[in-house]
């Protein structure tokens, strides 16, 4: 899987991103669900990380680019 925007975040985006891949491969691509319940919370969880993280990321980029 791949690593979140924010590094803070990393853990969070795992745990959302193994729960997310169980439920669209058992469920929903066997037409069970098209709504993932199951996982909402820690989407939620991974968007307040991003939130709280994105602008100390997004500076830290900008300042880079700057150098160039």
């Amino acid at each position: 899987m791949s690593a979140s925007l924010a590094p803070e975040c990393n853990e969070v985006k795992e745990r959302y991103d193994t729960c997310f891949l169980k439920w669209y491969s058992e469920k929903y691509l066997r037409g069970q669900e098209k709504d993932n319940k199951e996982c909402a919370d820690m989407f939620k969880e991974y968007q307040n990380c991003l939130k709280n993280n994105i602008y100390r990321v997004l500076d830290s980029t900008a300042s880079r680019m700057k150098k160039i």
